[in-house]
This record gives C-alpha cells, structure tokens and sequence, in this order.
C-alpha cells in the first residue's frame, strides 16, 4: 500500500503534464547540474575583473587571454541562468507538472545548456594560457541561440525569462559600471564608451518595458510583444558583457536595429543632383530627388536580381555591404530599378505608370538606408544559394511581387536569415515595403498567386505556413492546391506524382477527410519539428534513409533527435514515428502519429509498421 501512494503523485504528475502538453525535463535537471560550473567561472572573472580595475589596467591593452576569460565565463553565466530560470519560473507556475516543461521551454533550455561547457572549458583554457586569443577561435561576439517559437509563448515561459533577464542585468550594470570607473573621462576610446552606453541602455528600457507588461497576468495577445522585448534585453545583455570583456570588439560591432555599423561608418545622403533643365519632360521632373531620367546609370553595374556580382555572404558583416558604401536616392550613381525582378523589367522601364510609381515609392521612403541593406542581404543570400528565383511547374521563374517595387519571388533552398526573419527551405518569398500608404520594410512569406497584370503575383489570401505561427492562416486544400502531396514523403514525390493510379488514391483520400485544415496542420507540426532539428528521416543500420510508410499518402518515416510535442503526443529521443492518415478504424478517418519499428514492405521501396509503441 505504501508503495501504491508513493507512486500516486508521479502518476498525477504524468496525466496533468500530459494534459497540457509537457515534456519530461529530467535530462534537463542533469545537464543543469553539471552547468553549475559556470557560476564558479563567473564569480573567478569578477574578481580578475576587480584586480584589473584596482590596478588601473587599460582594457584595450590587456593580455588576450584576459579578456578571453571575463568573455568566456561571462557567456556561460549567461547561457546557464536563461536556463535555470526559466526551468524554475514553470515548475514554480504549477506544482502538479513539475519536472515537465511545454515543448518550448524545453528547446530553449536545451539550446542554452548545450552551449555552457564549451564557453566554461575555453574560460579555464583562457585562466591558464594569457596568449589565448578566443577571438582567433569563435566568432565574436557570441549571439544567443536561436529563440524557440510558441504562439503563443506562455506565461510562466515569459516570467522565466525576465526573471533571467533580471539577473544578468545587475551582473551586466557592476561589469560595465567597473568598466567606465577604470576608462574614466577623456579616454581616446569614447567613441567605444558612448556605444556600450547606448547597448546599455536599449537593453534596460526593453527589460523595464517587459516588466511592466507582466506586472499583471496579460492577454495572450500581448504576450508575443513582451516576448520580443525579452529577447532583446536578453541579446543586449549577452552582447554587453562581451564588449565589456574585451573591447577591443566594440569598433567592430553591429547592430542594424541601434544603427551601429562596423567601423561606425557612416550614411550620408549624397547631394542633390542640379535642377533639372527647362527642356526636361514632366515624368523626369516628378522628384528632385531622384537622378534623371530613370535609368540605370552607364557607369555602374546592375545589382543582384539583374545577375552581377554580390557580396558573399558567410561572415556576421561581410555579406551586407558596409552602410557608409550604400548609393542613396538622391545620388547620380543611384538605380530607382535595383529592387525589380529583372524578368519584368524591360516592360516597366517602357511604362510611364511604372516610372511615376517607382519615383514616388524612393521619395517617400522614410529610410532608404534600411530598404537597401534588405535588398543587399537577399542579393547575399543568392549569391551563395541560400535562395534562388521561385520557379512555376515550366521550370520558368515565377515572375515579380504585384507591389512597387515589383520584387522578384524568391525560394528558400537553405535556412536563412533575412530582414531579422528566420526562412526555412520550401518558403517562398518577396520584398515588401510600401503596403497601403505604410512602409513596412519587410518580407511577404507564403504562396503567390499569378495577379490581374501579366508577369506579377500576389500573395494568396491563405498562406502556406512553414512556421508554427503561421499555422492559424492555413487555408483549405482547395486554396492552396500546391499542398496536395504535403503529406508525402519529400523524396518519393517526384516518383508517385507521375503515377496516375497513385494521384488518384491520394485525391480519394482528401476528397474523405472530414477536416482538411487540421491534416495541414499536423503536418506542419512535423515539417517545424524536422526544420528545427528536433526530429529528422529515420535511417537503417546501414545508415540508409528509411523508405516512406507503404500506404497513401506515402509519409515520411521518422526518428526523434530531442523531445517534442506533435499532435499532442510527446516523442521522446529515438522513437521512430509515422503520420497515418487516411486509413479507418471502426469506421473512422484516422490521423495518427503512430510510433514503433519499420521493416521493408517488400521490393517496391516502401516499409510497414511492424511493432507498435504505446
């Protein structure tokens, strides 16, 4: 009996967990323990940090190593308490799931706590070695992990990460209030000073602004709000220690959304062209602005979409050309057209409309700056095959966005990150600036649809989601006929979309389904889980991809990397799992994620379900 009611609050645990859709944290707990290193690291650099300061050292001057070790250590206090703090904000939201965490906490704490040894290790390296340069090792400064998503994110989640927050911004004031009482005033490095000011202080009004939201319990509709200011106090703190630690980074340091640019280089608008003469028509008069007439200047070659060379792209700050080199309107060099996908172009320099549009589009831009560093980051990411130009089933680009400044559509070929905007594989997108008398400076993301005007596409109204946020905008099937064969396993659909017998069954078997929209959904689910590296293909012993699931719609057999959440089941490392659909149960259409091993189902490349989970 004894036993019995031992085990009766891990039940409870378990079924309340599960209920509301929790992972075990158990490996987490581990992992945490083990990073408690890092607290040891920290509080040996703040002394270091002290004795530097007592003895009037010159923090551009000190040894590589020194640096190295305030850095390091400080990189892994920060990771480690993001961690512990936001594992301890949900156990202390509610007791009945403690040890288990929702899937989003889970993958930030992981991404955090996966980085800590490496950065405690290169501490103590740095501690015992004053000729190490961490600098000549990792790219510096070091950025947060990429933030996992949920929409929306929870509350406990949230006060997770001010509680963090919290933290490392009394550690952060001390480092940088050691740091100005050492430079003092008249340091030839001010320029350096008043830029660790301006970080300090973005990052402090964000964490002030998040707190005050949270005061009382907000409406989900907020959370995602307090959630960016979060990441931002978070990814300012983090970065402000490094350059405390070592400012010999702070020259070098950007940040686009503050305006600090590597070197300080910086944007100025060149002088406006001379009047034009009496003799010049009215469609070239229409901004003094803008060079005349609207063509691209003899002397200067096309950027990216018109197929010249772009920057490579590879490097934090090589891939974007420096803003100081940034040709503005109001520039002779400057082409109103380097935005415009190249297979509309000839027909728009012809078009007196387009002319006017495209003059008007410059003039009115409240920051031409940033709309061409967007420009420069998409032109990066073809050049080294990020992105490449969409394409229809001809194999023919799919022409231009139906919006001045008519940019090309653009597909996703590798993760990337443009706009401040993460882009899977598959997305396909546009630029996307002057919207409804607004500038947006941003990306339209989803499916595009052939517009009224030959050669230019809209946005459909709904969406193809590749992100779990965008799942409340999926559309039924019938809007977005490109998703037919979603369910099926990637690889094998070039093979049974040419098989009519096989897009006959799978027709059937949407013509069934009773609810479309949540089918998509599902998938989805799985898509965000295999681009986010939390489950990939399943593969044999031999290391072979697994061959997909032998009934329509042929899915995609996979395996579990690190715990996640589809479907409300949760999938623990090495599971191996199919989405079934289609097929009855007692009548009903069945959609199940369906776990156990997989054996080949004779000769024709297809598995079965052999041995089903729980």
């Amino acid at each position: 009996m004894a036993s019995d009611a031992a085990d009766k609050p891990s039940l409870i645990v378990r079924m309340a967990s599960r209920m509301k859709g929790e992972v075990p944290s158990g490996t987490l707990e581990s992992f945490r323990r083990a990073g408690g290193v890092a607290y040891g690291e920290m509080h040996n650099a703040e002394l270091l940090r002290r004795e530097l300061a007592a003895a009037g050292a010159d923090p551009w001057a000190a040894a590589p190593g020194t640096g190295s070790q305030l850095l390091c250590a400080w990189n892994a206090f920060v990771l480690q308490s993001i961690g512990e703090h936001l594992l301890d904000a949900d156990y202390a939201a509610d007791r009945w799931t403690a040890g288990h965490v929702p899937a989003v906490t889970h993958a930030q704490v992981t991404a955090c706590f996966d980085r800590v040894e490496a950065w405690t290790s290169r501490a103590r390296q740095a501690a015992g070695n004053a000729d190490l340069d961490v600098n000549e090792i990792v790219p510096l400064p070091d950025h947060l992990p990429a933030w996992a998503e949920a929409d929306p994110c929870p509350l406990p989640h949230l006060r997770g990460m001010l509680a963090a927050t919290r933290a490392i911004r009394g550690h952060a004031d001390v480092a940088l209030g050691v740091f100005l009482h050492t430079v003092g005033t008249g340091h030839e490095r001010d320029a350096d000073v008043r830029r660790l000011r301006q970080l300090a202080a973005d990052a402090a009004t964000a964490a002030d602004y998040a707190e005050g939201l949270l005061e009382a319990d907000p409406e989900p509709d907020l959370h995602e709000a307090i959630e960016l200011r979060l990441q931002n106090a978070l990814e300012g703190y983090y970065h402000l220690g490094q350059l405390v630690a070592m400012p010999v980074l702070i020259a070098g340091y950007r940040n686009d959304r503050l305006g600090m640019t590597a070197g300080r280089a910086r944007v100025r608008r060149a002088s406006r062209p001379a009047p034009a003469d009496a003799g010049t028509s009215d469609t070239e008069q229409s901004s003094p602005a803008m060079p005349t007439p609207l063509a691209m200047p003899p002397s200067r070659t096309a950027r990216g979409p018109r197929g010249t060379p772009t920057p490579r792209s590879g490097q934090a700050t090589s891939a974007v050309p420096a803003e100081g080199t940034l040709v503005l309107p109001g520039s002779p060099a400057f082409d109103p057209w380097c935005l415009t996908s190249p297979h509309l172009l000839p027909r728009l320099r012809e078009d007196p409309r387009a002319l006017r549009d495209v003059v008007e589009f410059w003039r009115v831009d409240p920051d031409p700056a940033k709309t061409l560093r967007i420009g420069a980051e998409i032109d990066a990411a073809r050049a080294d095959g990020s992105i490449g130009y969409a394409v229809d089933a001809r194999d023919e680009p799919l022409g231009a966005f139906s919006i001045c400044p008519w940019s090309p559509v653009y597909a996703v070929h590798r993760k990337v990150t443009i706009a401040g905007r993460r882009l899977r594989p598959g997305r396909r997108f546009a630029f996307r600036a002057h919207v409804k008398g607004e500038f947006l400076h941003d990306l339209a993301v989803g499916n595009f649809v052939a517009a009224k005007e030959t050669g230019r596409h809209d946005l459909e109204r709904a969406v193809q989601p590749r992100e779990p946020g965008d799942v409340g905008k999926l559309g039924v099937l019938e809007t977005m006929p490109s998703r037919r064969w979603s369910l099926t396993a990637p690889h094998v659909v070039p093979k049974v979309s040419e098989d009519p017998a096989k897009a006959g069954v799978l027709d059937a078997l949407w013509d069934a389904d009773p609810d479309q929209r949540y089918t998509l959904r599902l998938q989805e689910r799985i898509d965000a889980a295999w681009e986010a590296g939390r489950i990939d293909y399943a593969r044999t012993r031999a290391g072979a991809r697994l061959d997909p699931y032998w009934r329509c719609p042929w899915g995609a057999v996979y395996e579990v990397r690190r715990p996640v959440m589809i479907g409300g089941r949760g999938l623990d490392p090495r599971q191996k799992f199919v989405f079934r659909v289609g097929e009855t149960e007692g009548g009903k259409f069945l959609k199940r994620i369906s776990i156990g091993d997989f054996a080949p189902a004779g000769a024709d490349g297809y598995c079965e379900l052999v041995q089903h989970g729980i």
